[in-house]
């Protein structure tokens, strides 16, 4: 799915910075990386030493709005003066002010398209049953943590918060795969329309878990399937005070209940994961028999 906004490409070494708009971000940003330019233009460096820059989205926004905020952004960050921005914007209707005088008149546009104080918040509370239940994909658990994210930190769904949601993986294939998940959680009724998520999802509830968000970044940094699932069950675990979850209720993982030898793996790893980025002490586990058969597992909390 195309992404609409507007979006900025800044060199780390010097500061400069280019503001450009599109219906398309990331297929724009393709352009930038691709296409010939003339022998001085900045785009050559940009090609030949892209570490050197770094790209991130500003805001999203409807395409009638597309002019009037790239000429903001561009006064924000003076990317003609101190940039690669050749002029002020694309007709817009600011084109011929001081950026003084469009400042004045450009604020009150941009908060109807940010109407709200960004405050990233600490730690996220959700019911972890709304994975299970689901029957949710380790993405599509991830994109419902980024959605709690947004939504506590009152902010909308742009490039900044989905960086450090992601980790800073921010490629076409990333995004492709978070839309994937992010229609089906429409399908499910927990992201509603407008990108607005299901109040009942972090609404106050006795089987509400609290993660931390750095942690879980953090965790993150190394890819395990089902991390996400064994902190969510964990947490619930313990908050119920119960030690052992049945094979028949991890819907998640139902395909590895015929190969122990598999889903000790996937757990191994997945706990391996959760002790060294997230818990401070150590959880172990052990698997139960009934009639000769793999059938549970028990985590011993230290």
């Amino acid at each position: 799915m195309a992404v609409c906004g507007i979006y900025k490409i800044t060199n780390k070494e010097t500061g400069k910075c280019y503001v450009g708009q599109s219906i398309d971000i990331f297929n724009r940003l393709k352009q930038h990386t691709s296409t010939k330019y003339d022998e001085n233009d900045w785009h050559n460096k940009l090609q030949m030493e892209p570490e050197k820059y770094t790209f991130e989205i500003l805001t999203t926004c409807e395409k009638k709005d597309l002019n009037d905020l790239e000429s903001y952004y561009i006064y924000k960050y003076d990317s003609v003066n101190n940039g690669y921005n050749k002029t002020k914007g694309n007709h817009s209707i600011f084109k011929n002010m001081y950026y003084e005088e469009s400042n004045q008149i450009i604020e009150p546009l941009l908060l109807t398209v940010e109407n709200t104080v960004e405050t990233p918040v600490d730690i996220i509370t959700f019911n972890p049953q709304v994975i299970f239940n689901n029957n949710l994909s380790s993405m599509d658990a991830d994109v419902l943590i980024y959605y709690i994210y947004i939504t506590e930190s009152h902010m909308k769904p742009h490039g900044r918060s989905f960086q450090v949601m992601f980790n800073k993986h921010d490629s076409g294939d990333t995004y492709n795969r978070y839309n994937q998940s992010r229609l089906r959680l429409n399908e499910l009724n927990i992201i509603q329309k407008n990108d607005i998520l299901n109040p009942e999802i972090i609404a106050s509830s006795s089987n509400n878990i609290q993660i931390d968000i750095q942690k879980y970044i953090n965790l993150k940094t190394e890819c395990s399937k089902y991390s996400l699932f064994f902190l969510c069950l964990i947490e619930y675990l313990r908050q119920v005070k119960k030690d052992t979850i049945y094979f028949s209720d991890l819907k998640v993982i139902s395909n590895y209940t015929k190969n122990y030898d598999t889903l000790r793996f996937v757990v191994n790893k997945s706990v391996n994961l959760l002790n060294k980025y997230y818990y401070e002490t150590p959880i172990s586990f052990k698997p139960i028999k009934k009639q000769k058969a793999y059938h549970a597992i028990q985590f011993r909390f230290s």
